[in-house]
């Protein structure tokens, strides 16, 4: 990512490694590299009949030796698979020993189907059978980003850099690690997913040091409401400040949380600034403001929840995924 450029680019390189141990080597072979997977399934999942019955309960002869039995089974079946997945992982770290060779770059041909894409690399290449890696460039493209800064506060003060892409229409991205440069900076690796041409993706380049997140908590007050304290309260306030101290303006999406009840006699209120969404990206709960922040700006999103429950009860706070 070029973010120091006037009109900021992302230029996204598609590699591949190519790594074989068959105890054949492969010299001066033709290489073509394509999107479809051979080891994946070819079939959508078969959906089976469910029923539901009136549960009855075991018969209490003989559960302990079927219990213990089953717990054998059980056991038995682990061992298979933990040594299964010891192997796999042997080998992989077999393959990983074998030091990669440096090798000179080109550019693959594109040729593009209705269903996938293959990646013809140019010449001829050896391929040895020690597992060392074969690197190859298939395409480059260069990106106009939609850039943006996202913050988190609740869990740290930082504010990080996204890019918003709009990947090119030629060939899928599969998924794969990503090394990301900012400015010619190494700052961390990422993951992409499977990735449809044409798409829409954000990557994160890791924290923005020249916009600054604080977060300040204003109040946290429990109490009891009603004639004859019929409910007990929960009041909880909160203060976010972001400061852009770059040239240029940048958009600033902060996100944070209040709880979700999951009883009707559980109430919670939000007060303060109204949330730009309040399920965000699909949670409950989950509130996102979004503005833009002109340079030396500053901007306060000042919000809070309160919750109330019949005074007789216990509540809880718990994390979900959903």
């Amino acid at each position: 990512a070029d973010t120091d450029a006037k009109e900021p680019e992302v230029t996204l390189t598609r590699r591949a490694s190519i790594t074989q141990r068959t105890g054949e080597a492969w010299p001066g072979v033709a290489l073509t590299l394509s999107t479809s997977r051979p080891s994946a399934t070819t079939t959508a999942p078969v959906v089976r009949p469910l029923t539901v019955d009136f549960y009855v309960p075991p018969k209490p002869t003989g559960l302990a030796g079927q219990m213990s039995m089953r717990s054998a089974g059980g056991n038995a079946k682990a061992r298979a698979e933990f040594q299964a997945d010891e192997k796999v992982q042997r080998h992989r770290r077999n393959q990983l020993a074998a030091a990669p060779r440096a090798v000179a770059q080109a550019q693959a041909t594109l040729e593009r189907t209705a269903f996938e894409a293959s990646f013809t690399v140019p010449g001829r290449v050896d391929v040895a059978d020690t597992g060392e890696a074969k690197r190859v460039e298939l395409s480059k493209e260069v990106i106009k980003p939609k850039l943006n800064v996202r913050t988190v506060p609740r869990r740290a003060s930082i504010a990080y850099l996204y890019a918003n892409l709009t990947l090119p229409k030629d060939a899928p991205y599969l998924a794969g690690q990503v090394a990301l440069f900012r400015a010619n900076t190494f700052v961390g690796n990422g993951r992409l997913p499977n990735l449809a041409p044409g798409a829409e993706h954000e990557l994160g380049f890791g924290r923005d040091s020249s916009v600054t997140v604080k977060y300040d908590i204003l109040g946290e007050k429990r109490g009891e409401s009603g004639i004859i304290s019929s409910s007990t309260t929960d009041e909880r306030n909160y203060r976010i400040t972001v400061t852009n101290q770059h040239a240029r303006p940048i958009e600033v999406l902060v996100i944070d949380q209040m709880p979700v009840s999951l009883n009707e006699d559980i109430t919670v209120e939000l007060t303060g600034k109204s949330p730009d969404e309040k399920n965000f990206e699909g949670k409950r709960g989950v509130l996102a403001w979004r503005f833009d922040l002109k340079p030396d700006a500053e901007r306060k999103v000042t919000f809070g929840y309160n919750l109330a429950w019949p005074a007789d009860k216990r509540i809880t706070y718990r994390h979900s995924s959903r």
